[in-house]
Formats: structure tokens, sequence, C-alpha cells
């Protein structure tokens, strides 16, 4: 369980922007771009960011976002669709063409 004093090691994703703490792969998996970093370790630790089922839920929604932008969307437009995960939705937007998966 979470202590009151483990809330400041915690990346808070409303003031913070977690782009700046994770890279995020056509695979779903979620890297820090620090190793060292002790914020964004303990908050990939804390939430099991690359435990299987968010994984494979990432990879499935990197077709959708890639698939929408291909299609012609702006990010705002893929964003409104899809109403969350919006730093996800940015990295992969903003960094990846096409998601080297078939359709």
């Amino acid at each position: 369980a979470l202590l009151k004093s483990d809330y400041v090691n915690m990346i808070n994703s409303v003031l913070e922007n977690p782009d700046e703490y994770f890279e995020y792969f056509t695979t779903g998996e979620i890297i820090l771009k620090d190793e060292e970093n002790k914020k964004a370790k303990f908050t990939k630790n804390i939430f099991q960011l690359n435990q299987s089922p968010l994984v494979k839920d990432r990879k499935k929604l990197t077709i959708v976002i890639l698939q929408l932008k291909k299609d012609g969307m702006t990010f705002q437009e893929v964003f409104n669709y899809l109403r969350e995960y919006k730093s996800f939705i940015k990295y992969i937007y903003e960094n990846y063409e096409d998601s080297g998966f078939d359709s």
C-alpha cells in the first residue's frame, strides 16, 4: 500500500509531463529515458507500467492511433476521438509513421 509520503516520489501527470520521463514503443512497452531517475523508476514500478495487459492495450491502441493518423486525422482529432492516454497518444503520433503491423 502507498503511504502519503510516497506521493512525492511519483510523477504527477497533472503537474509534470510524463514524456520527460518515459519513451513509448509500438510494441506497447514503456522504458525510462533515464534509468537513474528515481521518480520515473518508482512510478513505473508502483503502477507496473509494463505488465502484460497494459502492454497489450497500448499495442492495440498504437495500431488505432497510426491508422487514424494515416487517414489524415490531426493529433487533436485523434485525442478527441480516443479521449484518454494523451501522453501516450502524443508520443506515438509524433514519433511513428507506421505500426509495422498488418491490419
